[in-house]
């Protein structure tokens, strides 16, 4: 009887054994499937994210392209002080008198041109013209 107790026992002990090593297999399966689709779900996340900062102008070729513009600046604010430093009153009235006599060309051309057409525009150049 004590060894058929023991036998018992001891089938009982194994039985117990078994169930925990099967249920420890199957945690670790579920624990396996669930890290493979949590890495799957990092990787779509990492592949989003490489996606989106191609979208964006890299820090290096943005400080290459801001100092360009930067010095592009300097040259044309240069350009500007030397321009102005030159500049004196007699030379801005000469521009504008230039200006001006172009712009009375301008208008004496197509006020002859509305004269030689005839008609309302004729009459409406030779009133403006004075005449």
């Amino acid at each position: 009887m004590l060894v058929e107790e023991t036998n018992h026992q001891g089938a009982v002990r194994l039985a117990v054994l078994e169930t925990r090593l099967n249920g420890t297999i199957e945690n670790i399966t579920l624990q396996a499937r669930e890290y493979e689709r949590r890495l799957g779900e990092l990787n779509h996340s990492h592949q989003q994210q490489v996606d989106r900062n191609a979208t964006y102008v890299s820090r290096e070729l943005w400080d290459s392209k801001l100092s360009e513009w930067e010095a592009w600046r300097r040259q044309i604010e240069q350009r500007n002080t030397a321009y102005l430093a030159s500049a004196t009153w007699e030379g801005a009235q000469k521009e504008w008198d230039a200006w001006r006599r172009q712009i009375d060309q301008w208008r004496w051309i197509s006020m002859g041109a509305a004269a030689a057409a005839g008609g309302v525009a004729g009459y409406i150049a030779k009133m403006l013209a004075g005449g």
